[in-house]
């Protein structure tokens, strides 16, 4: 069962897949700006956060104008993907994802702020995926802000 950690506060749940906050233990395991940029420009740069929680639940926190905008999880044992848009901007939070195999997609998070999606896919146990999470205009547009690609994480147990 994917859980989604969002701030530190409980996340509604999504039909049948008990989605809520993570434990409070989840420890930051990277924290970086994706760019660098003089003083004044600084506060409107993306940042973004990676965690991974005892479960094995690693979720990127995207930041865009020091404000949280989306988070996106991956659940190995399960093959899940979260996303959750937490503002209401008129923009879809979507988590794309790639394998050490080949394989990719989207999942994506389309009605609006204050929303999750869950996403499961079959993907093959043993292998690697890494994900990254970003806020656009619309199924193909530019991002506004993006993470940058978590690490390697291994698929199943």
């Amino acid at each position: 069962m994917l859980k989604l950690r969002i701030a530190g506060v409980a996340v509604a749940g999504v039909a049948g897949l008990g989605v809520s906050a993570l434990p409070a233990q989840a420890a930051p395991v990277q924290t970086a700006p994706v760019q660098t940029a003089p003083a004044a420009a600084r506060a409107a740069q993306p940042t973004a956060s990676v965690s991974v929680n005892a479960k094995g639940i690693t979720c990127i926190d995207l930041y865009g104008n020091r404000k949280l905008v989306a988070t996106g999880c991956f659940q190995s044992n399960g093959d899940d993907i979260g996303v959750r848009d937490h503002r209401k901007d008129g923009l879809r939070a979507v988590v794309t994802w790639r394998t050490n195999y080949g394989r990719s997609g989207k999942c994506q998070e389309t009605r609006g702020g204050g929303k999750s999606t869950i996403c499961n896919y079959n993907m093959k146990k043993g292998k690697k995926v890494q994900f990254k999470v970003d806020v656009r205009n619309g199924a193909n547009g530019r991002p506004k802000y993006s993470s940058a690609y978590s690490p390697w994480l291994s698929i199943g147990k």
